[in-house]
C-alpha cells in the first residue's frame, strides 16, 4: 500500500527566484516562518545549501539551468533526486527534491470530488484575501483591508457571501441524505 501524499502548502521550499536574485560567489541566509533556516552559496551553474537535520550538518548541491525567454533568461533548479528542471525544491525528511520525488500534492487536489471541502477551502482563501484571521467560515469582513481598492473589497466580499451560501446549501443537501 502506498503512503498518503503530503501537502505542498506548509512545506519548506526554495524557489528558482530565490536563487536567481542572489549574486554568484556570495553567501546568503534563508529563513522560513517555522524557524528553520539554511545558508546558500550561489555559483554560476549551481547552489550549495548548508543546513542541519537533527543537529547534524548537511550540504546539498542544487544544479541550475537557464532557458531563454522573450524577455531574458529563466532560471530553473535541477532536482537533486531525478535531475528534472523544476521551479521549486521542497524539504521533506531532511532532503530537498522536487514535488514529484517528495510525493507531494496540492491541497486543492485533496478536495477534488468533495464539494463541501472545496467550498470550505474557497471561503478560507477569500477570507485571507480580505485580511481575516479566522477559522469560522461563516464570518464576514467588518473592515476593508488597508491599501485595498473599495471596488475590489466589494467584489471579494460578494464572492465570499456567495461561497458561504453555496456551502450552507451543500451542507443541507448532505444532511438530507
Amino acid at each position: 500500500m502506498t503512503e498518503p501524499k503530503q501537502i505542498v502548502e506548509g512545506t519548506t521550499f526554495i524557489s528558482a527566484n530565490d536563487i536567481k536574485v542572489m549574486e554568484p560567489g556570495n553567501t546568503y541566509s534563508l529563513k522560513w516562518s517555522n524557524g528553520s533556516s539554511l545558508i546558500t552559496e550561489r555559483y554560476q551553474d549551481h547552489a550549495m545549501l548548508r543546513y542541519a537535520v537533527a543537529g547534524e550538518p548537511v550540504e546539498e548541491y542544487i544544479g541550475l539551468d537557464h532557458t531563454k525567454t522573450g524577455y531574458g533568461m529563466r532560471t530553473w533548479l535541477l532536482c537533486p533526486s531525478c535531475g528534472e528542471r523544476t521551479a521549486k525544491v521542497y524539504n521533506v525528511k531532511g532532503t530537498f527534491a522536487c514535488r514529484v520525488c517528495n510525493n507531494l500534492t496540492y491541497l486543492t487536489s485533496k478536495s477534488s470530488g468533495n464539494r463541501l471541502r472545496y467550498l470550505g477551502l474557497k471561503i478560507r482563501r477569500l477570507q485571507i484575501k480580505l485580511g481575516m484571521d479566522t477559522t469560522d467560515i461563516h464570518e464576514k469582513p467588518t473592515f476593508k483591508p488597508k491599501h485595498m481598492h473599495q471596488q475590489t473589497f466589494w467584489v471579494l466580499r460578494t464572492q465570499l457571501e456567495i461561497a458561504q451560501l453555496h456551502f450552507v446549501d451543500e451542507w443541507l443537501k448532505l444532511t438530507r441524505r
